[in-house]
């Protein structure tokens, strides 16, 4: 319902599904924020504004300063983020895959 198939070079992917706007679906057109704040969301909104990156072997996050409206007094502890992430499982076929969607 919120997502759709993608296919990939590596395997069949699911991602959130966007307005007419381009957008993702759950943006609230009005207030410019999520309308889903809760443990359920996906891991790429949990992280938002932040974004993986798997350069490496070891996974990482940067700071995406292109769409969030509270940028500028955004409070946040990078290494408490950095842990979050290093401590979920990405199977490999997960980050070519997720690597392969970053224009998505």
């Amino acid at each position: 319902m919120y997502s759709e198939k993608v296919k990939t070079p590596y395997r069949d992917m699911f991602a959130l599904r966007k307005n007419p706007k381009d957008n993702c679906v759950f943006l609230n057109e009005d207030t410019k924020q999520c309308s889903i704040y809760n443990q359920e969301r996906p891991l790429e909104c949990f992280l938002y504004p932040f974004l993986l990156n798997f350069s490496d072997s070891t996974p990482k996050v940067t700071l995406d300063d292109r769409f969030c409206p509270h940028i500028k007094t955004l409070e946040y502890n990078l290494s408490e983020i950095i842990i979050y992430v290093r401590n979920h499982q990405f199977p490999i076929d997960w980050i070519k895959g997720y690597d392969s969607l970053q224009d998505y």
